[in-house]
């Protein structure tokens, strides 16, 4: 049996599995983004998928203490996480947004193939 990573989150200090939560990474220009794959380079800081992990992990100095530099915060990194918390639940709940009738036309045979 594997152990689940663990990562603490550094809005509200929980510890909960690494692929729960969202990771932070800061680019070579200074700027925070998010890092959908787990597997940029550099040192990376996990936050919750939550309005108030964000705003307390910036607000706080907590994202520059973790990432041990300065950055600044790209403007859309809030709605990322969001974004990706939404979509993660969707995916565990069975409601796949790719899921139900399809609106594509039928694709015919290749004319060329016959």
């Amino acid at each position: 049996m594997t152990a689940t990573p663990v990562r603490t989150c550094i809005g509200c200090r929980e510890r909960r599995p690494k692929l729960a939560l969202v990771r932070l990474v800061r680019d070579a220009d200074g700027v925070v983004t998010v890092d959908t794959r787990h597997r940029a380079p550099g040192r990376g800081a996990y936050v919750c998928a939550t309005t108030e992990c964000v705003e307390r992990a910036v607000k706080g100095g907590r994202l520059t203490h973790a990432l041990r530099k300065p950055c600044r915060v790209a403007p859309d990194v809030t709605i990322a996480v969001l974004q990706r918390d939404s979509a993660s639940t969707a995916l565990s709940s069975g409601n796949r947004a790719d899921r139900g009738s399809r609106d594509e036309p039928e694709r015919s045979p290749d004319p060329a193939r016959r």
